[in-house]
């Protein structure tokens, strides 16, 4: 799952869609789109090109902290952070159909039943989280995981320095699936970085990880 820059200005998020074309295209099952320092009309104007592009290559727009836009745009679902609305409030905003991720850092609870998948980290240094949150690392990625697969709680996507080199030791944790920011807007050919990423995941022929009981069909 990819997660858009973060710091786009009204000139950066005209040209985002053309960038995250070619990664949809290359596979990218989902995005989810948070960018705090849009107005909210900019805001607005990036979920309707980016969910256009979403429906065009089959693949998943998450509105983060705007559950009341998944309906009208018709995106797949919505994400919250510490600062969003809690999950019961955004769930009644939500079609019955849609995900909602809550995004989980060492110490936290676990998500309550109205949440389908959270991100856990950061499982490596990372410069958003620096002097803020301390990564888990690899080991308490796997303990976090198997804390939730005895409780069948949400889905775990790994988030926090992840990048081809370091993907393998965190799918080794039993993650559902990794979360993924700088590895790919960093890079100068985004799809080819994901293409990159998409190579350290479990094969066609691997078992699936064990599903949630409330996860809303088509999760990536």
């Amino acid at each position: 799952m990819g997660l858009s820059p973060g710091d786009l200005d009204p000139e950066g998020a005209a040209a985002f869609p053309a960038r995250l074309r070619p990664v949809f295209e290359a596979g990218l099952p989902a995005l989810v789109l948070r960018e705090p320092q849009l107005s909210s009309r900019a805001f607005l104007a990036l979920a309707k090109a980016c969910q256009a592009l979403a429906t065009a290559c089959s693949a998943h727009l998450i509105l983060h902290d705007a559950p009341h836009l998944v309906a009208p745009l018709g995106a797949s679902g919505a994400h919250l952070g510490f600062r969003s609305l809690p999950p019961g409030r955004a769930r009644g905003l939500l079609p019955p159909s849609a995900w909602l991720g809550l995004s989980t850092h060492a110490g936290d609870a676990w998500p309550s039943e109205e949440v389908n998948y959270c991100f856990y980290g950061p499982v490596f240094p990372t410069p958003s989280k620096a002097g803020w949150v301390d990564p888990v690392g690899a080991a308490g990625l796997q303990a976090r995981v198997e804390e939730g697969r005895n409780s069948q709680a949400a889905l775990v996507y790994a988030l926090g320095g992840i990048d081809a080199q370091r993907a393998a030791s965190v799918w080794e944790a039993g993650v559902h699936g990794i979360a993924v920011r700088g590895a790919l807007w960093n890079e100068r050919d985004p799809a080819q970085a994901f293409l990159r990423l998409a190579a350290t995941g479990p094969k066609p022929s691997d078992p699936p990880p064990s599903q949630s009981p409330n996860l809303p069909p088509n999760t990536p």
